[in-house]
């Protein structure tokens, strides 16, 4: 606003200086100066409006927000009814005794959650159950952890949960998919559970 303020008193002084001008004879000789654009005054209240802000007159989009990044990975979940609201999503393709597994690693940096799922590399589109504990390379794991600071306490899903997999391009390292599953801690000393609810995916790897 102080710009603003402080252009507009330029001008109002160039106004007084130019009617002072007009009301008294030209004499001595001048100094011809090339032709000068005028500026429009709403655009330069824009600009100044515009640098006030910080914007400076760059195109904002205030909705890039969500579980998706600029690589166009995406993994969207319900935590017993709450979005996880995952910040970060990757694909990682896993080579481990000659066999190779896909998982999908999402966080929410701002709560340390995370949801992992991890399938066989060569998985085709279909529906599948989940493995409670992964006992090979061809097991299907959901899990889910509230803390990855404290790692030791993940929630694995039970086989009650559904993982659809939608897509598997290995062309073009992509795969997609949707999933539910209940996270239940693998030993018996801690009844807790988590319904993992609207789940879906996609992720480059």
């Amino acid at each position: 606003m102080k710009n603003i303020k402080f252009i507009l008193s330029l001008i109002f002084v160039g106004l007084i200086l130019l009617a002072s001008c007009e009301n008294e004879p030209l004499e001595g000789e001048f100094l011809v100066t090339p032709d000068i654009d005028i500026v429009d005054s709403q655009e330069l209240l824009d600009e100044t409006e515009d640098a006030e802000d910080g914007t400076d007159g760059m195109d904002t989009d205030d909705d890039n927000e969500g579980n998706g990044d600029e690589a166009g990975n995406f993994l969207f979940a319900d935590i017993d009814g709450v979005d996880l609201m995952a910040q970060s999503t990757i694909g990682l393709l896993v080579s481990l005794g000659g066999q190779e597994t896909i998982n999908i690693v999402s966080n929410n940096n701002t709560n340390q959650s995370n949801i992992t799922i991890g399938v066989p590399a060569n998985i085709t589109p279909g529906e599948y159950t989940f493995d409670l504990i992964p006992v090979s390379s061809d097991s299907i794991i959901g899990q889910y952890i509230p803390d990855i600071t404290d790692a030791g306490v993940t929630f694995s899903a039970s086989s009650d949960g559904t993982l659809v997999i939608t897509m598997n391009d290995s062309a073009s390292g992509r795969i997609e998919g949707t999933f539910e599953f209940t996270g239940r801690f693998i030993l018996p000393t801690n009844d807790d559970m988590f319904d993992i609810t609207n789940g879906s995916f996609g992720v480059n790897y």
